[in-house]
């Protein structure tokens, strides 16, 4: 039996904590519903900005959804430039998002691929469905 993917009150996740050890230049990371509340944060992870980020990461996940509207296909992951550095939000399924802020000096590639090593140990951690 697999463990439910969202719950009611945020949870700290050592998958996060990993994460921010393994980025050097990360700044904050999260995993956010679809709805844009906190579902974990680090240990360390300041529950406001958790908050902020969460809600970021679903209204940018939802407004890019109008790109569909224009026939560009509905995007599954938002990257932008914010100053001094990254933003950027995957899906971990249908109603999960992980948010990462990283420093501008990170290898934009390595932030993609240890944000995509987070979602799969996830995934396997918690099940879901992609």
């Amino acid at each position: 039996m697999t463990a439910t993917l969202v719950s009611s009150t945020p949870v700290t996740s050592p998958l996060l904590d990993e994460l921010l050890t393994r980025l050097p230049e990360a700044r904050q990371v999260v995993v956010g519903t679809d709805a844009g509340l906190v579902h974990a944060l680090p240990s360390n992870g300041d529950r406001q900005v958790a908050d902020q980020l969460c809600a970021l990461g679903a209204n940018l996940i939802s407004l890019s959804g109008g790109l569909s509207h224009l026939g560009y296909g509905k995007p599954r992951r938002f990257l932008t430039r914010v100053p001094a550095g990254w933003l950027l939000v995957f899906p971990i399924d249908e109603r999960l998002r992980a948010v990462l802020v990283v420093e501008g000096t990170v290898q934009l590639k390595q932030a993609r691929t240890q944000l995509d090593a987070l979602i799969t140990r996830f995934l396997d951690l918690y099940g879901g469905a992609r």
